[in-house]
């Protein structure tokens, strides 16, 4: 499967099928918990949520009194987002763009790329996308990516599993890794009473080194990896991780002195 396109279709209604039991608050807030400390922002800095998915950092953002914008390419999760925003009582920009192609410049103070985000497209357009992110930020500005830990996963690797989707479906994935390329290649497929659906996705999942290498091309500077979970140092054992970079310059709206 090459997956060149592949997310354009994934993340419509099934995904919120699949995925909906992600948008626990109080989860969502024990993650932002670990991330935004790490950040140390002052509140109503501008941060960019993107993707935003179905908004459920962004909302949780906005309560917290960040300015927040999220970008993401999919109608459905657009719609989604807008939903939770009127549920919620709470506004903020949501722009429908790519990310290998959406510029803003110099105009956040963060950029946050959570849940495996990065990784989509092919070597050459994650580098682009690398650039849009160190284009978006201003001098002194960081990007917080959590993404699965490529080590962890090749050392637990399993070619299929089950989780239950809610509503009494149940989701199956079926990975195959190629190490040559470095892509995860998954069919996921959802099954329940009167539902089955297959869909797939290809992504590319880096060492940390590759992904220092790649983000330190684009401009970057290294800060540090974290463990995605917990927020305590990383290493090969981390499940998740969360790497800090930042854009060289005179740090802007920090809480405190690094």
């Amino acid at each position: 499967m090459s997956g060149k396109e592949w997310f354009h279709k994934f993340f419509g209604p099934e995904y919120l099928a699949i995925y909906g039991y992600l948008f626990d608050e109080k989860k969502t807030a024990r993650q932002l918990d670990v991330i935004l400390p790490i950040l140390d922002l002052k509140k109503n800095c501008r941060i960019l949520d993107m993707p935003s998915g179905f908004g459920r950092h962004s909302l949780e953002l906005k309560r917290r009194g960040y300015d927040v914008t999220g970008v993401d390419l999919n109608e459905a999760q657009l719609e989604k987002a807008k939903d939770l925003m009127e549920e919620a009582g709470v506004e903020y920009p949501l722009i429908k763009g790519d990310m290998r192609k959406i510029k803003f410049a110099e105009k956040f103070d963060a950029l946050l790329n959570l849940f495996t985000s990065f990784g989509y497209f092919s070597d050459e357009d994650n580098e682009k996308t690398a650039a849009n992110f160190y284009s978006a930020l201003k001098p002194g500005g960081r990007m917080a990516l959590e993404i699965m830990n490529r080590d962890y996963i090749i050392a637990n690797y399993q070619t299929s599993a089950w989780h239950y989707a809610g509503d009494r479906l149940f989701a199956l994935e079926e990975r195959s890794y190629d190490p040559v390329s470095g892509r995860m290649n998954n069919r996921m497929i959802l099954v329940g009473p009167g539902t089955y659906h297959e869909q797939e996705f290809s992504l590319r999942i880096y060492t940390l080194n590759e992904l220092v290498s790649l983000f330190e091309k684009a401009g970057f500077r290294y800060v540090r990896a974290y463990d995605g979970m917990t927020g305590q140092e990383f290493s090969i054992k981390s499940a998740r991780l969360l790497l800090v970079m930042e854009k060289p310059g005179v740090p802007r709206r920090r809480s405190r002195k690094n």
